[in-house]
Parts: C-alpha cells; sequence; structure tokens
C-alpha cells in the first residue's frame, strides 16, 4: 500500500492540485486571432520561469524583440490571478491579469485581452 501511495505522489495523483502560479511555468504561444481581417501577424511568446523570470517574445524576421521581466504572485480571485510585473532594465512596475483556462491555454485579461497555448 505505502509503495502505491509513493507511485501516485510521483505521478502527480492523489495529491493537492498544483498552485496557479505552478501551473504558469513553462512556455506560451498565442493564439492566431480568428478574425481575418487583423492579418497575419508575429504571434508573441511568454515563458514563466520557476526563478520569477518572465521572457517576452515578438519573433518578427526584421526586428525580433526580447523582454526580460520579474514576476510575483499577486493574488487571486473568482478563477483569476493577479502578477505583480517589474520589467528589469528600468524597474517600471505593472500588473497582469490572467485566467488558466486549463493545463494549456490560458487568458490574458483587461485592456488587450489574448489567448495563449502552452507551446
Amino acid at each position: 500500500m505505502f509503495a502505491l501511495g509513493l507511485a501516485l505522489a510521483a505521478c502527480g495523483k492523489g495529491g493537492p492540485p498544483p498552485s496557479p502560479t505552478a501551473r504558469l511555468i513553462g512556455t506560451w504561444e498565442q493564439m492566431r486571432d480568428p478574425d481575418p481581417t487583423k492579418g497575419l501577424v508575429p504571434l508573441p511568446k511568454m515563458t514563466f520561469g520557476e526563478d520569477g523570470t518572465l521572457v517576452m517574445e515578438l519573433p518578427r524576421k526584421d526586428n525580433p524583440v526580447r523582454d526580460k521581466y520579474e514576476w510575483k504572485f499577486d493574488s487571486e480571485h473568482a478563477g483569476s490571478i493577479t502578477l505583480g510585473i517589474t520589467h528589469e532594465p528600468d524597474g517600471r512596475h505593472e500588473t497582469m491579469a490572467l485566467r488558466i483556462v486549463s493545463d494549456d491555454e490560458l487568458k490574458v485579461e483587461g485592456k488587450s485581452p489574448a489567448t495563449f497555448r502552452r507551446k
């Protein structure tokens, strides 16, 4: 029985679900807008690191952009979480509200809503 419990724990079953911030860890790519009038634009990527780093990339051929931030959990309310974001070069602070829809989808909320898929 003890070995079965260890096996289940090792598989991630039987224990508490991962925290919302633990579910963020990894790389997420914005989904293409279904509206064909929006055109084909490079899709941004966000990579949340366990160490609190956030790398945002816009993979444009002629002028790729890569910005580095720090993120910290701020609050959780009704399924949405708010992160405090600090831009590393200039120390600028902002917040990011998002909802983790599933293990493979998250939605950034606010004035520029977007849906991201785990890459």
